[in-house]
């Protein structure tokens, strides 16, 4: 199985492999995996790099998501699956260490301290300003390196807005924007 294998929308492969190349160790995390394509992109990319780096996967596995794109899961024998329960599976046969956290994001924050992240990759509703401007406000004081996220895209106004209005100086490549938080 290759992160492709994975249903999903992942298209910043590049840039992933630049914050991997970027630390030599630390703590990543990404909100918002559903079932893990990017994820696994990042794991195997981790992994392949030997680095002593933490991959945190932080989402609610929400089944009421999941059904909005009407799908059905289940393993080839029948069983049913919960998202999280693909979700690591993905992990499993990708053969890649993540830690799966269930946990609304809003809530997820408190589990860690400020300036302990290194890189976080914020991939939520890019319909939804508030959420977004609320996660960034949240988050931006645990993370010593770079804080990211997708979707910066003409299509998501809302989403640019919210990333515009919490930096200055962010950078900008394919609907991927990110701000380095140590030269602010």
């Amino acid at each position: 199985m290759k992160h492709i294998d994975i249903r999903g929308w992942f298209n910043h492969e590049s840039f992933y492999d630049m914050m991997v190349g970027r630390f030599s160790s630390g703590l990543f995390v990404e909100l918002g995996c559903w079932l893990g394509r990017s994820s696994g992109y990042l794991g195997t990319k981790i992994k392949e790099s030997g680095k002593d780096i933490v991959l945190d996967c932080i989402d609610d596995w929400s089944l009421k998501f999941y059904s909005k794109f009407g799908l059905e899961y289940s393993t080839p024998d029948e069983e049913k699956l919960s998202p999280v329960g693909i979700f690591k599976s993905n992990m499993d046969e990708l053969g890649v260490k993540v830690n799966a956290i269930q946990m609304d994001v809003r809530e997820a924050v408190k589990l860690y301290k400020d300036k302990s992240i290194d890189f976080l990759m914020i991939d939520l509703a890019p319909d939804d300003y508030s959420l977004t401007k609320e996660v960034i406000d949240l988050w931006t004081p645990k993370v010593r390196g770079v804080i990211a996220g997708k979707d910066y895209l003409e299509k998501f106004p809302t989403l640019r807005q919210a990333v515009d209005e919490s930096f200055k100086g962010i950078k900008t490549e394919k609907g991927v924007w990110w701000f380095e938080t140590n030269k602010s």
